[in-house]
């Protein structure tokens, strides 16, 4: 699929059940894909990969880009609210922060993945099986 000349792919590993509020989830990746889009669509050669792995008792969402990677002084501030490294009018600062707090509380973690050679975030979310004591909050399985 190509969309604004940036390649898009998946790599679906598990179709394991997570344990998530759906919209919120879809909120949080959806942060991320704008938050890649903005950095590389000006990018020749630009693509994006959203990749699922099962982990112990978690299902891993990675989202990967072709930008290189954050700067590790930007990359230790970028989950703080208000910080932002758009233009002005272009961001509040406040997608990272929000996506953070609304994956913790699903007993999740978002997470920037330094080592990685290009731009990646790490969602992780408990699955399914893992996590039955969680049910109560208002939580469903996707």
């Amino acid at each position: 699929m190509d969309n604004a000349g940036i390649k898009l792919s998946t790599g679906i590993q598990s179709e394991a059940k997570v344990l998530c509020r759906p919209t919120q989830l879809a909120q949080i990746l959806i942060n991320l894909f704008n938050n890649s889009f903005d950095a590389i669509r000006d990018s020749k050669g630009a693509w994006l990969k959203i990749e699922t792995k099962q982990r112990d008792s978690f299902v891993d969402i990675y989202i990967t880009d072709s930008g290189t990677g954050i700067p590790p002084a930007i990359a230790d501030k970028i989950m703080q609210p208000f910080y932002t490294t758009k233009e002005p009018g272009k961001g509040t600062g406040l997608g990272l922060s929000i996506s953070k707090g609304l994956i913790e509380s699903m007993h999740g973690e978002l997470k920037y993945i330094e080592t990685s050679p290009n731009t990646q975030f790490r969602v992780s979310i408990p699955a399914y099986r893992a996590a039955p004591h969680l049910h109560k909050n208002n939580a469903e399985f996707v």
